[in-house]
């Protein structure tokens, strides 16, 4: 995992004008509002939206909090900048990790585990997808990502107001990234702009942790942040004009897609955009879980349904089948009204969905913001598993009675497969009660089981690796689910 500066190389083009510049100073609303470059300040470790960045003399804000920085007296040239839309989710390397505050989630390693696939969802998280404390780090080197443009807007090129930014996280070598536009046919139009992030000044720091992302669920990683440099890496942020790519008032026409290529050490917190240079189109997605247990749809994925997205007069605009992580995503969808539908699994039917309501169908309504975790719940309707036949294989030998005699023939030695049997007519059993405090401030171990009073549920300890349903970890609650699976 490398630090990434933000530099550009530039193709040399005497008709372009390269307008790129190092932000300077940046505004977040980390405990309320953060300031860069300032003597003292703490370094921020856990999630926290960016408000605004200085270029040169002007502090241009992001549209996510003006109040916030009127209130500390910050002068600024309002405008409105969203995160890039990535729909699409690049396979995850051996190296690759989900980098986040090291008190996101708690401090250092909690369980559970804070983070989850895809991937692309910490490059557009936050309030406008500009949390600036989430990121991937050594995004795929083969990654290549694509947004579709209904238009540029021709007063914004070369006008002096940032159309780009880039922000970049960590650590990182001599390796350039790639961005350009192109045509219907793949021809770039105007000129790919090559970026050397290893030499932008740093902004400062913020404290990381990392989750390796090449496995499902996650694991902490505990060699990368842990014992390197006290979890932090330094933050840089660049800023282009659409200019800086070769584009003018004469080839902007041209272009119908947006395109990035990645290094394989780029540290990415998002891409974002002026919303106010540009038209995308925007993607939409959510996860199908296989979830018994009610409430936010969660649980384990549940790849191969499919859902499908209907325009306001009900014809099918396009289709999707979930992957490996229970994910959809519909990509470059103009303005409007929509329905999402899922096709509900047989046997199994909806719990409920990320509006609240146990439907198969979400009405949305696309604008200038991607539509994302529009998330089901499903659940495959009670089932049991037919008894094993045959002989067992060993019976009980000691029971605990609290009847008058014994009213089963045999008891408790005719019971199979037993270790201690329990017998009553009169009396429950009754298992450790505490709180989750309570439970908390526990060593467990793996198996180790109480009633949970916080929660009102009983609860088993699960440990890090279990080796059925690997999204549940730690404690975990008891739920109806089905023995055949």
């Amino acid at each position: 995992m490398k630090k990434r500066s933000i530099l550009l190389f530039i193709c040399f083009c005497p008709t372009v004008l390269f307008a790129q510049v190092t932000a300077s100073k940046i505004y977040t609303d980390f405990n309320g509002f953060w300031e860069s470059s300032v003597p003292g300040s703490p370094i921020p470790d856990n999630s926290h939206n960016l408000l605004a960045f200085q270029v040169g003399s002007t502090n241009y804000s992001t549209g996510v909090n003006d109040n916030i920085l009127t209130n500390n007296g910050i002068v600024f040239s309002p405008h409105n900048f969203t995160a890039l839309p990535i729909a699409t989710n690049p396979n995850p390397s051996d190296g690759t990790y989900i980098g986040v505050g090291k008190m996101y989630g708690g401090s250092g390693n909690v369980s559970p585990i804070p983070v989850s696939l895809p991937i692309a969802q910490y490059l557009r998280d936050g309030v406008h997808g500009l949390d600036i404390g989430s990121a991937i780090f050594n995004f795929p080197v083969s990654a290549e990502i694509n947004y579709q443009i209904d238009g540029i807007t021709l007063s914004s090129i070369g006008d002096g107001v940032p159309d780009l930014v880039i922000t970049q996280m960590g650590q990182i070598s001599n390796v350039q990234d790639h961005f350009m536009f192109k045509d219907d046919a793949g021809n770039t139009i105007g000129t790919q702009y090559t970026v050397d992030l290893s030499t932008i000044q740093s902004l400062g720091l913020f404290r990381w942790k990392f989750y390796n992302a090449n496995v499902n669920p996650p694991t902490y990683n505990t060699v990368v942040g842990p014992n390197d440099s006290n979890n932090t890496r330094d933050v840089r942020i660049v800023t282009l004009d659409w200019a800086d790519l070769g584009i003018t008032t004469a080839n902007a026409g041209l272009v119908t897609r947006f395109v990035q290529e990645f290094s394989g050490q780029s540290d990415l917190s998002f891409t974002a955009y002026n919303a106010e240079s540009i038209n995308l189109r925007m993607p939409i997605s959510g996860t199908v879980f296989n979830d018994n247990n009610g409430g936010v749809p969660n649980g384990t994925s549940y790849q191969n349904a499919t859902v499908v997205l209907k325009n306001s007069m009900g014809n099918t605009v396009s289709s999707a089948i979930t992957d490996v992580n229970g994910y959809y995503a519909f990509n470059n969808i103009i303005q409007g009204n929509y329905s999402i539908n899922l096709n509900v699994p047989a046997g199994y039917q909806v719990f409920g969905n990320s509006d609240g309501q146990p439907s198969a169908t979400m009405n949305i309504q696309v604008s200038n913001t991607p539509i994302q975790n529009k998330d089901f719940g499903i659940y495959r309707l009670p089932c049991v598993k037919p008894g094993a036949l045959g002989t067992p294989g060993n019976f009980a030998k000691m029971g605990i009675l609290t009847k008058k005699s014994i009213t089963v023939p045999g008891w408790p030695t005719n019971v199979p497969n037993g270790h201690v049997v329990m017998d009553s007519d009169s009396k429950g059993f009754v298992i450790t009660q505490m709180t989750t405090t309570q439970r908390n401030a526990l060593v467990p171990v793996v198996g180790m089981m109480i009633y949970n009073t916080s929660l009102q549920a009983v609860q088993i300890y699960r440990g890090n690796t279990p080796g059925v349903d690997t999204s549940r970890l730690g404690w975990s609650s008891i739920i109806r689910a089905c023995n055949e699976e």
